[in-house]
């Protein structure tokens, strides 16, 4: 896989030796990227084509979870709940589809147990049925995983997002607190890159207009 930073260079070199312009801000060339890449990814999640695809999802080790008050919980169907833990820090941007968020597993630290997605209405409907449901579920309220009837303090989680940088800021295992985003690569195949690559220099080719980059060493979304 390529780093963020090896493909803003080789779209900014393309710009410049085609338009003989170096003023293309690498922090707006990095923004064009990832749209095209996200939407390219959105499209093989809904015809389910993603699988074809290899070392898309990214491993979110440790994150930590706070015990909540249930009568406080703001999803009503979750305050019958005997316990509910959520997350302290919100996730990276996580890649969408009509199927929902790309989450492809969710467990505890040591792999033992495994959490499927649920819904606060599912969650409800199965408190109402006098069979008992014995699997842990977890729901993603926006952007933080939430585990109705658990006392899990850590879980793992293995994503697709654009943004593995932020995943130092919310990992508890993770070492790399002191790379820098462009050294990170970019979690998609080599085939998704080079179409995203490609559809990014025809939108910035055709004689739009490229904002001033008043903040170039600043983090992606910090401006």
């Amino acid at each position: 896989m390529a780093t963020f930073k090896t493909i803003v260079d080789r779209i900014s070199t393309s710009i410049k030796s085609t338009t003989k312009d170096d003023r293309v801000p690498k922090r707006y060339i990095l923004n064009v990227f990832q749209s095209k890449l996200e939407y390219l990814l959105t499209q093989k999640l809904k015809d389910k084509s993603l699988f074809r695809e290899d070392g898309l999802y990214t491993l979110v080790e440790c994150l930590e979870l706070k015990n909540i008050d249930t009568y406080s919980c703001d999803i009503v169907e979750f305050k019958s709940c005997n316990s509910l833990m959520k997350s302290k820090k919100k996730l990276p941007k996580i890649i969408n589809s009509r199927f929902g968020a790309a989450i492809k597993s969710v467990t505890n630290v040591d792999y033992t147990i495994n959490y499927t997605p649920t819904t606060p209405n599912a969650y409800r409907n199965s408190k109402l049925r006098e069979e008992k449901i014995d699997r842990q579920t977890y729901y993603l309220q926006n952007g933080y995983p939430i585990l109705p009837d658990s006392n899990t303090e850590r879980i793992n989680l293995e994503i697709l997002t654009l943004e593995p940088y932020l995943i130092s800021q919310v990992s508890e295992c993770n070492s790399d607190k002191c790379k820098s985003y462009w050294d990170y690569e970019v979690p998609t195949s080599d085939k998704l890159t080079e179409i995203a690559i490609q559809e990014t220099l025809k939108e910035l080719l055709v004689g739009k207009q490229i904002p001033e980059d008043a903040n170039p060493n600043l983090n992606p979304n910090e401006k």
